[in-house]
């Protein structure tokens, strides 16, 4: 759970957030086709 999303949905919609999606990858197919960046500050939007 990210605490500043979880506190700006708290505020603005009245829920909080949780963890629903879960990203694991086995055997890519196609070699350097996939991407993925992981982030460790809040970015927002």
């Amino acid at each position: 759970m990210q605490p500043y999303e979880d506190a700006r949905l708290r505020e603005q919609m009245g829920m909080g957030t949780k963890l629903t999606r879960i990203l694991i990858l086995e055997r890519d197919h196609n070699p350097g086709r996939t991407t993925v960046v992981l982030v460790r500050e809040p970015v927002g939007f």
